[in-house]
């Protein structure tokens, strides 16, 4: 087995990591608990002054947050 890390790209579209509940939730959970894996977060948003929602900075798993604002 190689010792590479497992990158991941998370889509998401008005969800994660700025609002909460349902699907958030759940891809918040994968990103707290799978830390042997490097999470790439790609954030489709309406606003682009939006708030997080979650504390995503305090996970070093998560290596990238790229905002995407509709405009």
């Amino acid at each position: 087995m190689s010792d590479e890390r497992i990158s991941v790209l998370m889509c998401n579209e008005g969800t994660y990591p700025y609002v909460g509940g349902g699907v958030s939730t759940w891809c918040h959970i994968l990103c707290e608990n799978l830390t042997d894996i490097d999470w790439y977060i790609f954030a489709v948003v309406a606003d682009p002054f939006v708030t997080d929602n979650y504390k995503t900075q305090e996970l070093p798993q998560i290596r990238v947050r790229i905002n995407v604002p509709l405009l």
